[in-house]
C-alpha cells in the first residue's frame, strides 16, 4: 500500500502527458503539493526540456524526495522479470507501515545501497539502479563511488 503523501508514475504515458502542455503541468504542480515523496517508477522523459521541467516542479513544490530508476537505455540490459523485481524493491522500500518519516528511508536506501553495490551482481539491484532527489544533500552517503552518489545524472 502507498500512502496518501507519496504520488507513484508506473507508466511513461501518464508521466509524459503530465508534462505534455501547460496546464497539464499546473495539474501535477497541484498534484504534487503535501507529497512527501515522488516514486517513478518508469522512464523519464527522453527528451531533456520535460525533464528538466519535472524536477523544477518537485523543486517549486518542495516534494523532499524523489525516487527513480536509471532510464531504460542504461540499465545494463536487464530482462523484464529483474527490472520487475527491481520496482517491486523500490515499491518496498516506501511502504507506508515501515515509512515513518524521511530519515529512516534515508537510512534504509544507505544500507540497500550499501548492501548492493557489494554483491556480486550489483548490476541486477534495486541499489545499482535507484536514483534520488533529495532537498538536503548534507544527508547524501559517503564512501560511495562517485557513479552511484545521490546527486547524479538523469
Amino acid at each position: 500500500m502507498i500512502a496518501e503523501n507519496i504520488l507513484a508514475f508506473e507508466h511513461e504515458n501518464e508521466l509524459n502527458s503530465s508534462l505534455s502542455n501547460a496546464q497539464q503541468i499546473k495539474q501535477l504542480g497541484i498534484r504534487l503539493e503535501n507529497k512527501v515523496i515522488l516514486k517513478i517508477s518508469c522512464a523519464l522523459p527522453s527528451k531533456a526540456k520535460p525533464k528538466e521541467r519535472l524536477f523544477e516542479i518537485i523543486l517549486e513544490k518542495g516534494v523532499p524526495v524523489c525516487l527513480w530508476i536509471k532510464s531504460k537505455d542504461k540499465r545494463d540490459e536487464l530482462n523484464d522479470l529483474h527490472y520487475q523485481s527491481i520496482i517491486n524493491e523500490l515499491n518496498n522500500l516506501i511502504k507506508v507501515e515501515e515509512l515513518r518519516d524521511v530519515n529512516r528511508l534515508y537510512a534504509r536506501i544507505f544500507k540497500i545501497r550499501r548492501e548492493h553495490l557489494a554483491d556480486a551482481c550489483k548490476k541486477r539491484r534495486l541499489g545499482y539502479h535507484l536514483r534520488i532527489l533529495c532537498d538536503y544533500t548534507e544527508r547524501r552517503p559517503i564512501n560511495l563511488p562517485a557513479f552511484n552518489q545521490l546527486t547524479t545524472n538523469y
